[in-house]
């Protein structure tokens, strides 16, 4: 039978990397409860984290057939192909989530930096777009935009995403990175000046570091 004690021991093993203990623990708990999807979930995360991925790719397809709405389910499929070095599998599971959760954010940023990464810059931004227009009120889709051109090497576009970014106020990294791309691009005096403007109008020192 499932046991919540049992549940919180193996949590408890994988946040103290105990990952063997907790890997022990999942498939006891899985043996006994061969479909619940809380137990296959941990038993997945404990094969990722215990380097075991293609036994992780098994286990989250049958999370996947037991709980076949799940986004979460093809989230995880997703990361244990990636530990698999199948981008091309985690591509489609990263894409069943977003058919049932179109505005699924951890799905999106990770199919973006999927497609960034194996060159499909063009399918990277309409990723960042389609967040923009879910989110118009948060700066999330700008910030991607902007380190996404940064990999393009377009400085000029990536300067203008993170300016929507930074203006927007919700993404503290927006700052430091518009900066930064200033900094690049070879405008100190401006980049400067608006980190000052920022340490004077911010009373949280955390969100504003000095630039190297």
């Amino acid at each position: 039978s499932l046991s919540a004690p049992a549940i919180r021991l193996a949590v408890q093993y994988l946040r103290t990397n105990q990952q063997e203990k907790a890997l022990v623990l999942a498939r006891r708990m899985q043996v006994a409860n061969p479909a619940n999807a809380e137990v296959l979930d941990l038993l997945g995360q404990a094969q990722v984290a215990s380097n075991h991925p293609g036994d992780a790719v098994e286990t989250y397809n049958m999370l996947v057939r037991s709980a076949p709405r799940s986004t979460l389910a093809q989230l995880r499929l997703a990361g244990a192909y990636l530990k698999n070095g199948n981008q091309a599998a985690a591509a489609v599971s990263l894409k069943k989530a977003l058919s049932l959760k179109p505005d699924f954010l951890e799905a999106q940023l990770a199919l973006a930096s999927l497609d960034a990464h194996a060159g499909r810059g063009e399918q990277a931004l309409a990723t960042a777009r389609q967040i923009q227009k879910q989110r118009p009120q948060v700066g999330t889709g700008w910030l991607l935009e902007g380190d996404l051109l940064q990999l393009q090497k377009k400085p000029e576009a990536a300067l203008a995403a993170y300016g929507k970014a930074a203006a927007l106020g919700t993404e503290p990294s927006a700052r430091i990175k518009l900066a930064s791309a200033l900094k690049q691009a070879g405008k100190d005096k401006e980049a400067e000046q608006r980190l000052q403007r920022w340490i004077k109008d911010t009373p949280s020192p955390q969100q504003v570091a000095p630039l190297q």
